[in-house]
């Protein structure tokens, strides 16, 4: 090349590679028969750690600049075919997605949402309250308590007066009441969503 272009200074070339693997934030391709490994996905040495990384997806092309003026030393992925995920860090904030996933992290805080639903901090606290399913619970248990109120009224008033509470006259009221009352309690957890 050098020969080609009259000059003696050494020059950038680019390649085309398939990729073999893909290790951390390095990747192995290939060049014809020949197999390069630690070929970066930034361009800056260590960039990956704060910034844009690009994961090429295993047999896709990529477009390879040999830094090192064809000696293939130091190598960079310019160029992708495929992308099989990426991850953005800029300070103590991450996005990371992928054809299944995207994961946001902020501190100690991290939100992953999937088509199965959202997750948060891992899921380890459980899914999330479903606000009209615990409103419809509690105004069952409100409505079985104002019913047995009134049977518990009702069956001591059946008694009558100078009579045993727990006679068989007071305890067929109440049962009579309290028949048809019922305390519902809904599924109340949003597994969709988990925190």
């Amino acid at each position: 090349m050098r020969r080609i272009t009259g000059t003696e200074q050494p020059g950038f070339l680019f390649h085309p590679m398939e990729v073999v693997a893909v290790e951390g934030d390095t990747c192995r391709a290939r060049l014809g028969e020949l197999e390069i490994p630690g070929i970066r996905l930034a361009a800056i040495e260590g960039g990956a750690s704060g910034g844009l990384l690009l994961k090429p997806a295993v047999g896709s092309i990529v477009l390879v600049a040999d830094l090192s003026c064809s000696e293939l030393r130091e190598c960079a992925v310019v160029g992708y075919s495929e992308i099989e995920s990426l991850t953005y860090r800029h300070g103590d904030t991450s996005v990371e997605a992928d054809g299944n996933a995207v994961s946001v992290a902020a501190g100690d805080m991290r939100v992953k949402v999937t088509a199965e639903g959202v997750e948060i901090n891992g899921g380890k606290q459980g899914g999330l309250v479903l606000a009209p399913a615990l409103r419809r619970s509690l105004e069952s248990i409100r409505s079985y308590c104002t019913t047995m109120q009134q049977a518990v009224a009702a069956g001591l008033s059946g008694v009558g007066a100078g009579a045993a509470a727990n006679g068989p006259a007071g305890a067929g009221i109440f049962s009579e009441r309290m028949a048809a009352a019922t305390i519902t309690l809904e599924d109340l957890e949003d597994k969709k969503a988990t925190h």
